[in-house]
């Protein structure tokens, strides 16, 4: 037993009940800094006693515990019926977020700085139907907006064209003639608006987008910048949020995908931005901010536009990042509070992830937070740290808020290995592999890339899983595969080994013409021409023929649905991720690397298979996502604690399987939920192998 500081209480307040992804990569990042952490709402506060029934994560489960007062709240904003409370308990504990004030306001602060008012879009207070009229005659094209709204909610797109109004909404466009237009916007007069120019934020595929840049303040009270990314919306829409069907993307390769000469210039004026901007606005208030958005437009010469200012951004597909940084700074809040002295017992499972790197990564980080969740201790480590001769491995743990290197005896002190390199069966590895053998490992087969023919002869075989088959051949002869095309019109070929589309052509037959395209280019040959291309692109290596099913947005964009599924503490199948990734390119999804999108899987399908499709499509994909899991076991005779699938989805809403990934699913934006299955499992691993 060891004698310790009582450690700081943070208290998470949310209107919410139940606590979600974000709360839970708090409580954790909590935990990171030797502070524990209560999630409550307006319900569970006795203001009378001063103690809440909030709850508490323990061993991967929330519950239920009466608590003191918290240190420190971090909360969201209060609402009309709680605002009472929220006084009563910030007249004794500091709060992190307070308000600063409506659209309006905040641009009416900025546009008296010289420094920043270039930015600020023009715009005035919709006060009468003739404010609409005056800023359509300066700009022909205006936005109509809440001065409170959030999520992109309640944003029109008004154009004048002649005598006619085009209003967008969401995926709505309407027309109106003058007198309708008059009644129209008599409504609007009536509710809380901000008219502005309107912005063209465009894509190369004039898709709307913004940029935001997450700032918080963290240790110290010093601001970081959380995150910098592309939010890019849909055709016919004018809001990219991603509730409502948009997308996210890597900042740097979106930039050189639409700003080929200026995206440095962009990227270095989005990041000072990023620095200097939150110190300068804070000081027009009498107290601190702790979180702003920027939402950050640039037009087609590449300048930039301070669409909105948000004091409670969201951090949806970053939790574990935004909340490491917020915990820091609630931690800081927290530290003028004596504690007293408690004791603590440190006899943990030792979880070691077996990494093919040096150096940190968000999933190591996102691992050390998990254990927690499990009470156990995380450490990482590679092959240059296994040290045979004195049977010890020198993994990196976190410590003090800081990673250190720790000697663990690889013989009794590590309980079961999260293996991220996955290559049993490889000869560079065995001697790993065969040391370590007496350790639990999470990963058991496939050190290799999964044969896509090999998995599609298996599953056709056993012809239960028949529909959601693609027809395809294996490429044998040039003459086998002409046949093929003329019987489906729309094929694709690519290598049956090999990963996130690499090597996929598509190839149509239209009239005597075979057309190929690939990579943004296309040809367009007679028969034998064909046939040479052909034999030539295939006399190296194996290919798969597929006929071609037509998964494409609304915007005629190529995507993909990525289903990721792990084993957790229960030894049971999870989803971690149902993914939509969307492409730049005619014939294939794009990694995120170079530009590609993703997407949440609810908004994108109400999107682009309309609201009443959701429930539908939602229960079929994940018991398909089961069925092919399941399946591919017993067919493999094999048990996987990982899996990654994708599916094509047809205009018709039908679900058809594309690949299987056994050996390292991505997991790029969703690192945070990879962590808490895999640790999960390494925790149930360690404990039936006691």
């Amino acid at each position: 037993m060891k004698e310790s500081l009582r450690k700081p209480l943070i208290g998470m307040l949310r209107q919410f009940k139940q606590p979600n992804s974000m709360a839970i990569a708090a409580a954790l990042s909590a935990n990171m800094l030797n502070c524990n952490f209560l999630f409550f709402n307006p319900e569970d506060i006795d203001l009378k006693n001063k103690k809440i029934n909030g709850l508490v994560l323990d061993n991967g489960e929330w519950i239920r515990q009466i608590s003191d007062y918290p240190d420190v709240i971090d909360n969201s904003p209060p609402r009309k019926e709680n605002k009472s409370v929220y006084a009563e308990l910030e007249k004794s504990i500091p709060f992190t977020m307070h308000r600063i004030g409506n659209k309006d306001y905040v641009s009416n602060n900025l546009i008296k700085d010289d420094d920043y008012k270039n930015l600020v879009i023009p715009y005035q207070s919709l006060t009468s139907e003739q404010d609409i009229y005056k800023m359509l005659g300066l700009y022909k094209k205006i936005i109509v907006k809440p001065t409170g709204g959030n999520r992109g909610n309640g944003i029109l797109y008004i154009e004048q064209v002649g005598q006619t109004y085009i209003v967008i909404s969401k995926d709505q466009k309407m027309k109106y003639e003058i007198d309708n237009f008059n009644k129209y916007i008599s409504k609007l007069v009536k509710q809380k608006n901000i008219i502005q120019k309107y912005i063209s934020s465009t894509t190369q595929s004039k898709l709307p987008f913004d940029i935001r840049i997450h700032v918080r303040r963290g240790e110290f009270g010093k601001w970081e910048i959380v995150k910098i990314y592309p939010r890019i919306g849909n055709s016919n829409s004018v809001e990219s949020n991603l509730s409502q069907g948009g997308s996210i993307s890597k900042i740097t390769p979106f930039l050189k995908q639409n700003f080929q000469d200026d995206w440095e210039k962009i990227l270095a004026s989005l990041n000072k931005l990023g620095r200097e901007f939150p110190i300068y606005f804070n000081k027009k208030y009498d107290f601190e901010i702790d979180a702003l958005g920027l939402d950050i437009g640039i037009d087609n010469n590449g300048k930039l536009w301070l669409f909105e200012v948000n004091s409670f951004p969201g951090c949806t597909m970053f939790e574990i990042e935004a909340q490491q940084v917020a915990m820091k700074y609630a931690k800081y809040l927290a530290s003028k509070k004596k504690h007293s002295v408690i004791n603590y017992n440190n006899n943990k499972t030792v979880i070691a992830m077996f990494s093919p790197a040096k150096g940190l990564s968000k999933l190591k980080t996102a691992c050390f937070a998990a254990a927690s969740m499990y009470d156990a201790e995380f450490c990482y480590f590679t092959p240059e740290d296994i040290d045979y001769k004195s049977k010890v491995i020198y993994g990196k743990t976190f410590t003090n808020n800081k990673w250190i290197t720790k000697q663990y005896s690889y013989i009794n002190e590590i309980d079961v290995i999260y293996d991220r390199v996955r290559m049993i069966g490889r000869r560079k590895y065995k001697e790993i592999y065969e040391e370590l053998n007496h350790i639990p490992f999470t990963h058991k087969n496939f050190g290799s890339t999964l044969n896509k023919i090999k998995v599609y002869d298996e599953f056709q075989k056993d012809g239960s899983m028949k529909n959601h088959i693609i027809p395809y051949i294996h490429h044998t002869s040039s003459s086998e595969t002409l046949d093929f095309i003329n019987e489906h019109k729309k094929i694709i070929i690519k290598p049956q080994v090999g990963l996130i589309g690499n090597g996929l052509y598509y190839i149509e037959s239209i009239d005597s013409f075979y057309v190929i395209k690939y990579k943004g280019q296309e040809l367009q040959l007679d028969k034998l021409e064909f046939i040479n291309w052909i034999e030539k692109l295939t006399s190296k290596k194996a290919y798969v023929v597929q006929k071609y099913i037509n998964t494409r947005t609304k915007d005629n964009q190529p995507f993909d649905i990525r289903v990721h599924l792990m084993r957790g503490y229960r030894n049971k199948w999870e989803f971690v991720v149902i993914l939509p990734r969307v492409g730049i390119e005619f014939e294939k999804i794009t990694p995120m690397k170079t530009g590609g999108y993703v997407g949440i899987w609810e908004g994108f399908i109400k999107r682009n298979y309309g609201e009443e499709s959701y429930t539908n499509i939602n229960k079929e994909m994940k018991k398909i996502s089961l069925d092919f899991t399941k399946k591919f076991e017993k067919l493999f005779q094999t048990e996987i604690s990982e899996v990654g699938i994708d599916f094509a989805i047809d205009e018709n809403g039908q679900i058809y399987l594309l690949e299987m990934n056994l050996r390292r699913p991505g997991f790029q934006y969703y690192e945070f939920d990879v962590a808490k299955k895999a640790i999960g499992y390494a925790k149930y691993l360690s404990e039936v192998n006691k």
